[in-house]
């Protein structure tokens, strides 16, 4: 899940990590609050169609399907 503030540099060391202990799927996701009356963490930044297809394509180049 993304959005509660991580760097791109993160997802990216995550997305090495994963791909270096053998992971050949991922799937990456926008964080949402439960509810508004149950917020256990605030949801910083809403991802944009466009910054997924980023890190779809960054993944296809480390070898994720």
């Amino acid at each position: 899940m993304v959005g509660i503030g991580e760097t791109d540099e993160e997802i990216m060391e995550v997305m090495g990590e994963l791909r270096g202990a053998g992971c050949h799927i991922l799937t990456i996701g926008q964080y949402l609050a439960p509810t508004r009356n149950r917020v256990i963490y605030p949801v910083e930044k809403f991802f944009r169609p466009e910054e997924f297809d980023y890190y779809r394509k960054k993944g296809l180049e480390m070898g994720f399907v």
